[in-house]
């Protein structure tokens, strides 16, 4: 019956929404994937990121370890070293260095730790987002390596100590 039918609606430009949720997406994918340990810590000290790279180095699955403090899942249990840790991120906005810690089966590790303060938009801190490369068999090639260099010098000054007493 031939009437009129009246539609309003409100439309929204969502293009950069929806760029920003892409780029998200892939920024996750990237850290997900990485094969570096990559591990973001809130402020209640609790896992909320654990990537593949973390779990490879460390044992433990994304599931066992979202939720808990880092200190359990890497094995530090040296609590002043962890409060001196914080104190710096705090003060600093980071803190690089290396650690002693301990896969999940027990096995002793040494960790190229790079851990930076996330803020959010208003500048408070909102989280610690964590690097962690596992340096072991580096250091170990390293200790080694200055070892040789150690017996090389002294076998050296050795046979200088002996040539001198020959003369």
């Amino acid at each position: 019956s031939g009437g009129r039918i009246e539609v309003q609606g409100i439309g929204r430009d969502i293009t950069e929404r929806k760029a920003a949720e892409r780029q998200l997406r892939e920024q996750n994918e990237i850290l997900s994937n990485s094969h570096e340990g990559v591990m973001i810590v809130n402020l209640a000290n609790e896992v909320s990121l654990w990537n593949r790279g973390a779990g490879e180095i460390f044992g433990w699955t994304q599931a066992e370890a979202l939720g808990r403090p880092p200190d359990q899942l890497l094995g530090i249990n040296e609590l002043g070293v962890v409060s001196t840790l914080r104190a710096a991120v705090e003060r600093e906005g980071f803190w690089n260095g290396d650690m002693r810690m301990q896969t999940r089966d027990g096995r002793k590790l040494i960790v190229d730790c790079r851990i930076t303060l996330v803020r959010d938009a208003v500048g408070r801190p909102r989280a610690r987002l964590a690097f962690l490369t596992d340096i072991t068999e580096k250091k170990l090639l390293e200790e080694k390596f200055l070892r040789v260099q150690r017996l090389e010098s002294i076998g050296t000054l050795a046979g200088g100590v002996a040539h001198d007493l020959n003369n």
